[in-house]
C-alpha cells in the first residue's frame, strides 16, 4: 500500500512538473511529460 502512494505521488509530482515547465518552455515540459518515472520506479 505504502507502494501504491509513492508511486501515486511521484505521478502527480511529475505532471505538475510537466505543467509548470512547459509554460515558459513548451519542449521542455514535453521533455518532462514523456519521461517515464512510473516505470523506472517498477
Amino acid at each position: 500500500m505504502v507502494y501504491l502512494a509513492i508511486e501515486a505521488r511521484s505521478s502527480g509530482v511529475s505532471i505538475a512538473v510537466a505543467c509548470e515547465t512547459a509554460e515558459p518552455f513548451s519542449g521542455f515540459g514535453a521533455l518532462v511529460a514523456s519521461q517515464p518515472l512510473v516505470s523506472a520506479l517498477a
